[in-house]
Order: C-alpha cells, then sequence, then structure tokens
C-alpha cells in the first residue's frame, strides 16, 4: 500500500502515525528534493547533539543525500509521518545484526517533542514486531544527557544494560 502523495511505502500506522519505508531508490524519484529538504530541517544541531556525528553538519539537500545514502546502506529507514498532513515528523533507524538481533535508534524533529509521538511511534513498532516476529531484539544506545529517551526506554519495557566509557547507557527489549 503506498502512502497518499509519497512513494513510500506504508510500514504500519499508529493513531495518528503511518511510518513508512524509505528505500534507496527514492533518491531518484521526483519527491527526493522534497524528502533531501525535510532531512535538512529535521536534523538540527539540538535534534543531533547526541548523536554519532554523522547525524550533525547536514545542512543542504546534497549533505542530506549522503546521509541518506549512508543510513539507507546499512540501516531499514523508517519515517515517522502525521496520518492527517503525512507530514515527515522523525526517522526511525534498524540496524539488524545476527540471530534476529536489531539496533534501533529513533529521532523526531524539536516541533514534535514532549507530545507523546515517539512513545506513540515505538509502541506501534513494539507490536508491528511481535505480530510479525520480525526480530528477536531490539538494543538501544541513549546519550547519558538524553534522560527523556532513556524514561521513554525503560516505559516502553526495555531494560538497562550497561553505560559505556563515552556516556552511553544501552537498553534492550526482547519481542515475544
Amino acid at each position: 500500500m503506498k502512502h497518499p502523495a509519497s512513494p513510500l511505502s506504508l510500514a504500519f500506522n499508529t493513531p495518528r502515525l503511518a511510518i513508512l519505508t524509505v528505500a534507496p531508490p527514492l533518491l531518484n524519484d521526483p519527491p527526493a528534493p522534497t524528502l533531501l529538504n525535510t532531512i535538512v530541517k529535521i536534523l538540527t544541531p539540538t535534534v543531533t547533539a547526541s548523536l554519532p556525528s554523522y547525524f550533525s553538519n547536514v545542512h543542504s539537500p546534497s549533505q542530506a543525500k549522503i546521509w541518506l545514502e549512508k543510513i539507507t546502506s546499512d540501516s531499514e529507514l523508517l519515517a515517522i509521518t502525521a496520518q492527517d498532513s503525512h507530514t515527515i515528523m522523525g526517522f526511525i533507524f534498524i540496524h539488524e545484526s545476527d540471530n534476529g538481533c536489531a539496533q534501533l535508534g529513533y529521532l523526531l524533529g524539536e516541533e514534535y517533542w514532549q507530545q507523546g509521538f515517539a512513545k506513540e511511534c515505538l509502541s506501534g513498532l513494539l507490536t508491528h514486531c511481535q505480530i510479525f516476529k520480525r526480530y528477536r531484539t531490539f538494543t538501544a544506545g541513549v546519550d547519558k544527557d538524553n534522560i527523556a529517551s532513556a524514561n521513554l526506554l525503560v516505559k516502553m519495557g526495555f531494560k538497562r544494560e550497561n553505560d559505556n566509557n563515552a556516556g552511553v547507557t544501552f537498553f534492550s527489549f526482547h519481542v515475544s
């Protein structure tokens, strides 16, 4: 099923969100400039402050294209969109490793913080994965200063595993 006015394919819905799969071939489709401009708008210094360095300094569509190619080369990229406006609000990143284990990351544009979208999105993702048995385990790393994200993961059933020397706390979730 295609999302209206978008070449992105539907992965799953929540009450307010449509989560869409972003695939590398989309870079050559006509909507790509809109997608690239949206990436630039979302990846602000505040949003990327505690993320790996390749998330920072995306200030132009050409830089967004490089970022998108890097992300989609080794991870599944999902766009978090509003069902009513089809606006891309953020992204989910899933990097599958061995035996059904996957690393999970997510981000929302600043204007969508503190409105329950991250919780709704993660809840939908976990439910989707439980129904379709897609992954066995998720691991998520959170910067020590990102208390809201760490608290959200715990609320969603993730268990705190350990901290590393770089100030990142790791959490895991076993999909049942």
